[in-house]
């Protein structure tokens, strides 16, 4: 081997031998870095002390690395805490304050928050490193920051961050320079806190630092981080109050609002039940969380639809409007308007249901009764009709009967036939005045009446007729008020009632008539649109007969209606207390269930008077006279039965068709007219007219009307004077023959 073999083969050796140092060196550095050994006691034993400074060099850069690293890393923890308290919707000063603990943490000594006023100040919240009384003792104003003299300078408003490198130096801190001087600061940072848009300043982020040339861009960076995230604990806490705020008014709202509310989950199960729905309903919202509707409101004939109308809202159709029966707790009935749309989430997916339900119940009462009334009165309307028009013709066959019966005074059988002609003419004259007080155009004769006595009266009878299997019993107020009706009427309704409860009970049973006082007050009336405040007598019939369904009790006053067999009822004997009612300004309640009986309520109006005395009425012979009688009829036939009538006691008659052929006569022979009977409806003009120009050139003028309609119903349509002499049709010759001898006798 040469010399330079030799030479080569050494160096190597050399080399590897420093390797394998340098290997050893750097293997007791890394334990040590790893062990957090002092390094500065064992390295001056092993290195040169070239290889000390490089490795020194080399220590420090690993040490300051991790120190970026462990200070990374605390930053990234710290905003993953404010991030939390965001989440968590904790309270933003919290989150201020988690990030001035961050910046202290860094090893800046003093941080502060101050939040933008609508005074263009800003208010000192949240900081750390110094007492916040000294910060809120200064004066700092939006202006001075718009001309340059604030701590963060015009740049913060124009939302860049603001870097002091020397704050005693710097002519913007003049105002506050001793202060800041006392304290020991010499650099600030001032990082914008800001929203998008115009108008977007939330306020400052401030950062003092004792050292010079801190903040550099890395940095400003960093705390950049830190301001965005109370930007983002500002944002968030505004649109948590706007949320609380916003849930607020909507639970005010839903906790007064008239209709329930009421929140499905997605297996239609009650979440939410607002008052309302405790009022339509009467399950508290205790008591209605997590049922199934069909569990305690909906009906089992109202089951399957329900469930059809939840699948259709559950499969994302739209909203729903429905009227349904329900049922109330109490087991009532009660008819609802729902309005019932899918609820969805973020991603469109139906999760529930919201329900808003308005309780119809009275309004379809109401409805009901509107229709109810608008039929009766039509068919009132029709049965009046009828009636006046068959009045004319009873009129003419009781007349022409009684005439031709005193003409066979020698004929006892022909007299005998013509008693069955009368009497089957006064069944329908009764037959028209029924139909006549349903139309509520019957002639009332009304009387300050005690209904006590009417009872009395009536209740003699019914016993004797009612049977031994009837238990009859009377209930009657001492205190009752007086009321102003046709006590003949009266009758009548106590009458109908009282035989319609016989007949509910055939086989027995128990009959109650009762009276009462009744005051409505406001609360009443307000539930009862169609009743008028104030004291009213009670007239109550009740049997435990058969009952009635709710079909029958819907039909119970229209005329012709009845359950009974046709020889036993027409059909008009509560259509009749209907109408009678009505006449008087009362009103009528019925109540009645299959199998439970039936309960008739009628409120009279009362009145402060004691109840009249009746004085019984003399009836004397007839008689006639000489005086001149002007008769204007447009049905020939009575027209001719009336004045052959007062031809045979003695008067003098002139007859005319209609009104205008009476004024002729008048105008020809007036100043003998010492009484005019008119018809009140005849073609071309009525009897009322007529009279009127009569009476401007005889105002003495005397006058009987006569109508197939009643005195009311007369005064209703054609305005005649209270107390006006009225003679009904039908009548008999003798009682056209009184009526004229009472009126010309004053």
């Amino acid at each position: 081997m040469g010399s330079e073999g030799i030479i080569e083969r050494k160096r190597a050796e050399e080399l590897l031998v420093r390797h394998n140092r340098d290997l050893s060196v750097f293997q007791i550095i890394e334990n040590a870095i790893v062990k957090t050994l002092d390094l500065r006691e064992t390295l001056p034993n092993i290195l040169n002390s070239q290889l000390y400074e490089n490795l020194q060099k080399e220590i420090a850069g690993r040490i300051e690395a991790e120190r970026q690293i462990k200070k990374g890393l605390r930053l990234i923890v710290a905003l993953h805490e404010i991030d939390l308290k965001i989440i968590k919707g904790a309270n933003v000063g919290d989150s201020l304050g988690r990030a001035c603990d961050l910046v202290v943490e860094m090893g800046y000594p003093m941080c502060w928050v101050g939040l933008a006023q609508p005074d263009k100040t800003i208010l000192p919240v949240v900081g750390r490193g110094i007492p916040m009384e000294d910060i809120s003792a200064l004066d700092i104003r939006w202006d001075d920051f718009l001309s340059g003299q604030g701590p963060s300078g015009i740049e913060a408003w124009t939302r860049r961050p603001v870097v002091c490198r020397d704050i005693q130096e710097d002519p913007r801190f003049l105002p506050w320079r001793d202060w800041i001087r006392r304290l020991g600061y010499r650099t600030l940072a001032a990082l914008p806190m800001a929203s998008g848009g115009e108008g977007g300043m939330l306020g400052v982020l401030h950062v003092y630092s004792d050292r010079e040339n801190v903040f550099n861009e890395e940095e400003v960076r960093t705390l950049e981080t830190v301001g965005n995230q109370c930007t983002v604990a500002l944002l968030n806490s505004q649109r948590i109050e706007a949320l609380r705020d916003a849930h607020q008014r909507l639970s005010f709202h839903v906790s007064r609002m008239p209709l329930a509310y009421i929140v499905w989950d997605k297996d239609f199960r009650v979440l939410e039940w607002n008052p309302a729905a405790e009022r339509i309903f009467g399950w508290n919202p205790d008591e209605a969380f997590g049922k199934h509707p069909c569990g305690f409101i909906v009906p089992a004939e109202e089951q399957p639809r329900i469930h059809r109308l939840w699948s259709d809202l559950s499969e994302g159709n739209e909203s729903n409007l429905s009227i349904t029966p329900n049922i109330r707790k109490d087991g009532k009935n009660v008819v609802c308007e729902w309005f019932s749309t899918p609820l969805r989430d973020a991603s469109g997916n139906v999760f529930g249901v919201l329900s808003m339900v308005h309780d119809i119940t009275e309004k379809t009462q109401l409805e009901r009764q509107l229709q109810t009334a608008q039929r009766m009165e039509a068919i009132g309307t029709l049965a009046g009709g009828v009636a006046h028009d068959f009045n004319n013709v009873l009129t003419v066959i009781l007349g022409y009967g009684e005439l031709l019966r005193a003409r066979l005074s020698d004929a006892p059988k022909l007299q005998a036939d013509l008693d069955e002609i009368r009497i089957a003419a006064e069944r329908a004259a009764t037959l028209t005045r029924q139909l006549l007080t349903f139309a509520r155009r019957q002639e009332i004769e009304p009387v300050n009446l005690d209904l006590r006595d009417v009872v009395k009266g009536m209740m003699k009878f019914f016993v004797k007729v009612a049977g031994e299997q009837i238990d009859v019993k009377t209930i009657l107020a001492e205190d009752l008020p007086t009321i102003r009706a046709d006590r003949g009427q009266i009758d009548q309704v106590l009458m109908n009632l009282i035989i319609n409860a016989r007949d509910a009970m055939p086989g027995g049973g128990k009959l109650l008539v009762e009276t009462h006082e009744v005051d409505f007050e406001e609360e009443y009336v307000q539930e009862h649109a169609y009743v008028k405040k104030g004291r009213y007598a009670l007239l109550a019939v009740s049997d435990t007969g058969v009952g009635m369904d709710e079909a029958t009790r819907g039909r119970a006053f229209e005329p012709f209606f009845t359950t009974k067999t046709p020889e036993k009822g027409t059909g008009l004997g509560l259509s009749v207390v209907y109408g009678i009612v009505k006449q008087h300004n009362g009103y009528i309640h019925l109540y009645s269930e299959p199998g439970k009986g039936s309960t008739f309520k009628i409120y009279f109006p009362a009145i402060d008077a004691s109840p009249d005395v009746e004085i019984p009425v003399e009836v004397g012979p007839i008689r006639g006279g000489s005086e001149t009688i002007l008769l204007a009829e447009d049905e020939e036939s009575i027209r001719t039965l009336a004045e052959r009538t007062l031809k045979d006691i003695g008067y003098t008659v002139f007859t005319a068709r209609n009104g205008e052929d009476a004024i002729g006569i008048f105008r020809r022979h007036g100043e003998k007219v010492a009484l005019a009977v008119l018809d009140v409806v005849m073609p071309k003009m009525g009897g009322k007219e007529a009279f009127e120009v009569m009476r401007k050139k005889t105002p003495g003028m005397k006058v009987i009307f006569m109508s197939g309609y009643s005195m009311n119903a007369i005064h209703e349509a054609f305005v005649i004077r209270p107390g006006t002499p009225f003679l009904g049709k039908p009548f008999a010759p003798t009682g056209l023959a009184r009526k004229v001898r009472e009126v010309l006798d004053g």
